[in-house]
């Protein structure tokens, strides 16, 4: 093949025998496509969103967020009631065994596979699909704990329990990455309002609690009106969902999804793309290989000095499935906060010696010492970009101060822990206003606080392109804390 023919159809290339030609990209340096988000045009940030739209997300955000944890606090908090009725001190550890364990296969089939539908189907009709069944199934799982529970006890009403929490668990923890995704990728921010919702079902799980009457002993009507309030809650909050889509008030979230979307569609068409051909040109071994070794080069040009520096720094560096090292960290540091939480709430019949009183005590001061948690974020500095090690606001020091709280946290968890195994060292424990208040309240409160900050430190650093699936494998780090949670639960007893 001559030069002239070359230059005069620089976009195809020669092929052996009767193989079809077909376009490829050139193979100079300056002709590959940079890829990075379009910020002027983009929806992620308060110059992307304007005020009256950002309003409604918010509250949408907290409403779905409620929506979940209404399934994860109506379920928790009717652990005291049916150890009683079960008579059992270990049902309760089961119970949350079959909640918890199974979403856990849920949350990594969407981390992996989520981005083929996105691709294959409109983004903005699967992501409304999912966010519609998974609420729809939570509030029929709800109902149906109310229907069983209404004849009081029966043999085999532990098996229905069990069979309706897997369903209860895999719909709730759906729902939960499906609404991460939706907001954090258009900001972080809305990341913890999503959470807050969640863990404010915890406060409104000891209202309905106490103004029922619903603790271990009462009658069934209870028990099942107790759960018929939370599914016709979350029914209510999907109608709400549902005209938020018919009003159009979602619309720049959807088209900021879909050009992410784009984005990450162009780079990976570009990676997979053959780069050399059959028979190649000197000028075009050197273009080829520039090309390879500079692709991450380019991307970094095109953005500010602040980010620049972030991205080729060693933080930056991306890890598996292309998420930075920090994200991985931040995941990490999530599990372990979730876990330490999570290893102790099934114990607390261990914890609280076969008390069923205490037990439920426990269980309800767990879902408002959440809430607190969450709260206590929301007024924290939030992580920025522009700044790498400074206090309060640089993304790096913000993680490794994350890193820090949980290794404070571990004397309180080790106390508790050994006081549910029967061990007498922590014999300060016996007081049940010491164990509550002081050591119970500031554990499980500093733990929800520390998740929601790793949360949002992943998500803030993530790449633009990967804000969305960001979220999934943070929620995906959510369901192995709880795994590792119930299986240290499950060793103790």
């Amino acid at each position: 093949m001559t030069d002239e023919a070359n230059d005069a159809s620089p976009r195809t290339v020669p092929l052996r025998g009767d193989e079809l030609r077909r376009p490829r990209p050139e193979l100079r340096v300056d002709s590959r496509p940079e890829f990075r988000v379009d910020r002027s045009t983009s929806s992620a940030g308060d110059e992307r969103l304007q005020k009256r739209e950002r309003k409604y997300l918010t509250v949408l955000a907290i409403a779905l967020g409620f929506s979940q944890g209404c399934a994860l606090c109506f379920y928790v908090g009717s652990g005291g009631y049916y150890s009683a009725l079960m008579s059992d001190d270990e049902f309760f550890v089961h119970a949350c065994a079959y909640f918890y364990l199974p979403p856990l296969v849920v949350t990594f089939l969407q981390l992996l596979v989520d981005h083929r539908f996105d691709q294959r189907f409109n983004i903005r009709t699967v992501i409304r699909c999912r966010i519609l069944f998974c609420s729809l199934g939570v509030a029929a799982c709800l109902a149906a704990l109310g229907i069983v529970t209404l004849g009081g006890f029966r043999p085999g009403l532990d098996t229905d329990v069990f069979v309706i929490g897997v369903f209860l668990g895999c719909f709730a923890a759906a729902l939960l990455g499906a609404s991460c995704k939706l907001f954090g990728a258009v900001d972080p921010r809305f990341v913890p309002y999503l959470v807050l919702g969640q863990t404010a079902a915890g406060v409104y799980t000891n209202v309905v609690a106490r103004l029922l009457g619903f603790q271990p002993g009462c009658p069934p009507s209870i028990a099942a009106t107790f759960f018929g309030v939370a599914a016709g809650t979350v029914s209510l909050i999907t109608v709400g969902y549902q005209i938020f889509n018919c009003c159009n008030l979602m619309e720049s979230t959807y088209q900021h999804h879909e050009l992410l979307l784009s984005v990450r569609s162009t780079i990976s068409i570009a990676v997979d793309t053959p780069r050399t051909s059959t028979a190649p040109t000197t000028d075009s071994l050197s273009g080829s290989e520039a090309s390879t070794g500079s692709t991450e080069a380019r991307q970094v040009q095109g953005l500010p000095q602040s980010e620049r520096h972030l991205r080729s720094g060693c933080c930056s560096r991306r890890g598996p499935l292309g998420f930075p090292l920090l994200c991985w960290s931040m995941a990490l540091v999530q599990t372990l906060a979730i876990a330490m939480n999570m290893s102790l709430t099934p114990l607390s019949n261990q914890v609280a010696h076969g008390e069923y009183n205490l037990s439920q005590e426990l269980l309800l001061i767990k879902l408002l010492s959440d809430f607190c948690g969450r709260s206590i974020f929301l007024v924290l500095p939030r992580p920025s970009r522009s700044k790498t090690w400074s206090l309060p606001t640089g993304i790096l020091a913000q993680g490794m101060l994350v890193w820090f709280i949980e290794l404070l946290r571990l004397p309180l968890w080790l106390s508790v822990f050994l006081w549910a195994t029967g061990s007498d060292l922590p014999r300060f424990l016996a007081n049940q206003n010491v164990l509550l208040w002081p050591v119970w309240l500031p554990l499980i409160s500093t733990g929800a606080m520390s998740s929601s900050w790793a949360f949002v430190i992943s998500v803030t650093f993530a790449p633009e392109e990967l804000k969305g699936y960001a979220n999934l494998l943070m929620s995906c780090s959510v369901y192995l804390g709880f795994f590792l949670g119930i299986c240290i639960a499950l060793f103790v007893i």
